[in-house]
């Protein structure tokens, strides 16, 4: 095998294990925000906004963030 074929088949393993570890990550986050649909695939930029909605819920529980904020964060379909 070519050096360059090396260096080339290296560089796919690697993007594909950080590829991997990423969607692993997604998954371990959609378990841990309540109110996701069990039945139904989500998307990254779904689970993300939910998160980011489910952070700011929490913010406002613990007295960190006025409604008034909380209002303004988008639900997942937006």
């Amino acid at each position: 095998m070519a050096k360059q074929s090396v260096v080339a088949a290296s560089h796919f393993d690697r993007e594909r294990m950080r590829h991997l570890q990423v969607n692993h990550a997604f998954a371990k986050l959609r378990t841990v925000i309540p109110a996701f649909p069990v039945d139904r695939k989500m998307s990254k930029h779904e689970i993300l906004r939910g998160a980011i909605r489910y952070v700011h819920i929490l913010e406002y529980i613990l007295g960190m963030r006025d409604f008034s904020d909380l209002e303004s964060v988008p639900a997942e379909g937006n």
